[in-house]
């Protein structure tokens, strides 16, 4: 899987609250790439409307692929999250969760986030 800002920085560092675009490449008969999006027409069956982080099958560019870590400090959870920006819109961005299903884990949007700590040396590292 590769993470790439849309306006990278020379030093190759993803900064907080930067659009960035999400795609796995996969290799078949050519090397295709596959880009991250919300879907829009497949809410998942829920007591509140959400929407699934899927990949396309050949769309160079799908609509709702812009996507953003953020800092998470709320209560005693702090860490990162990652948001998804409806592409083009002046909406809030929706926090993305990981969302159980018929027996499947989709990531998906939700009101309450999924919060990542990242870890180096054995230290936590929240700065």
């Amino acid at each position: 899987m590769a993470t790439l800002p849309l306006n990278a920085s020379s030093d190759g560092i993803i900064r907080l609250s930067t659009d960035t675009k999400i795609i796995f490449a996969i290799i078949t008969t050519r090397v295709e790439s596959l880009y991250w999006y919300v879907t829009r027409s497949w809410p998942l069956p829920s007591s509140e409307p959400r929407q699934r982080v899927a990949i396309p099958e050949y769309l160079k560019k799908p609509p709702g692929f812009v996507f953003r870590i953020r800092r998470h400090d709320v209560g005693a959870v702090k860490g990162y999250k990652l948001v998804w920006c409806h592409d083009g819109e002046m909406k809030p961005c929706r926090d993305l969760s990981l969302y159980e299903s018929e027996g499947k884990t989709w990531l998906a949007t939700s009101d309450s986030p999924f919060v990542v700590v990242f870890k180096k040396r054995g230290l936590d590292v929240y700065a």
